[in-house]
């Protein structure tokens, strides 16, 4: 299915120790995207606000987290990702099919694997026939600018889906919410796609599988703000 969604992710690369996106090869950035960046490069950093950024200001931690635990979730969610991505870039059926990278790690196949169950479902449900894992994209609007990567997305030919996973047992709904509202943003600036649904998926969660809702007009706002500050 050639389709071009206008991603940027062959010329970037993100850093999530920092929150920052780095751009790694303009030869793939088309000329439009390219006249925008040019203008918030500091050496090879993006000085456009990333969407993890705007959610960590717009949506701060209660009291302090111990620097040793985020580095350790920090792992496991790339492990995770790793695992529903390969199972992605190797779908040869209508299906997904989970593979195992290290057989010690049990608690992330575990959680992958689930991930994977779960999308599978939604590709029966809504019968979608292609997806993409992990596509960054700028925001079309310049007067919006950010940057940010899209977990999945899909589509059955008709409509779009957007899909995100968390591993969390913490409830951040609001956070995780408004996450899916940017990466919405995104993708339909940069398309003439839009999206018929938003959906979160978390193992850990007590709804498993979740259409994520709008976010109120105040949290808009706030984001609006801090896209102009950052």
């Amino acid at each position: 299915m050639a389709i071009n969604i206008h991603d940027i992710t062959d010329a970037v690369a993100y850093d999530e120790n920092t929150f920052k996106y780095f751009l790694e090869n303009e030869t793939k950035l088309d000329s439009h995207h390219l006249k925008i960046m040019e203008k918030f490069l500091n050496g090879h950093e993006i000085a456009i606000p990333a969407i993890s950024t705007l959610l960590n200001q717009a949506y701060p931690f209660v009291g302090k987290r111990d620097a040793e635990l985020i580095k350790t979730l920090i792992k496991r969610n790339q492990d995770i990702n790793k695992l529903v991505t390969l199972a992605i870039h190797n779908k040869k059926s209508f299906e997904l099919v989970f593979n195992v990278i290290d057989d010690k790690a049990k608690f992330e196949n575990s959680l992958a694997k689930s991930i994977v169950y779960d999308l599978n479902k939604l590709i029966y449900k809504f019968n979608i026939s292609h997806l993409w894992a992990n596509k960054t994209f700028i925001n079309g609007d310049v007067n919006r600018l950010f940057i940010g990567t899209i977990p999945i997305i899909a589509t059955n030919k008709k409509e779009w889906f957007l899909i995100n996973f968390k591993t969390s047992q913490s409830g951040y709904d609001q956070k995780y919410a408004a996450e899916l509202e940017l990466q919405k943003e995104l993708f339909e600036t940069n398309t003439k796609f839009k999206i018929a649904k938003t959906i979160l998926l978390n193992p850990r969660a007590q709804r498993v599988v979740v259409e994520t809702f709008t976010i109120s007009n105040y949290e808009k706002t706030k984001l609006s703000q801090l896209m102009l500050k950052c």
